[in-house]
């Protein structure tokens, strides 16, 4: 279920959207998800989380939090949930059309098309 879909389903009911803060048990990069466990340690882990609204998406803004950081879930159902807020991000991926950036630590790649460039501390590469 994507969360267009999830936001219709939770319409049609009538249910509240709720959040909850958690802490992330693990990244999944390719499939752009986290697991992640509530704070109250009342309730279960929380698994399969969505970074980005497309969870088959590989375009757009997805931020990958650091295993061990808080971040706020909003549910929009009893099975959806997306990522909104994060404390600690190891990574953000931004996708555009065929331009393409990875943010990490002390590192910039970038692609417009054919040409790449990478930015660090020991320089500026392109292609």
């Amino acid at each position: 279920m994507n969360i267009k879909d999830a936001i219709q389903k939770l319409a049609a009911t009538g249910d509240e959207l709720y959040c909850k803060i958690c802490v992330v048990d693990a990244v999944d990069e390719a499939a752009r998800t986290i697991d992640c466990t509530p704070i109250n340690e009342d309730d279960a882990p929380v698994l399969g989380v969505n970074l980005q609204a497309n969870q088959d998406g590989t375009v757009g803004v997805a931020a990958f939090p650091a295993v061990g950081s808080y971040v706020v879930v909003a549910f929009l159902g009893k099975s959806a949930g997306v990522v909104v807020l994060t404390e600690e991000i190891t990574k953000i991926s931004l996708g555009i059309g065929e331009t393409t950036a990875e943010i990490i630590d002390r590192q910039i790649d970038m692609q417009v098309g054919e040409t790449t460039i990478k930015i660090s501390p020991d320089g500026v590469v392109i292609n």
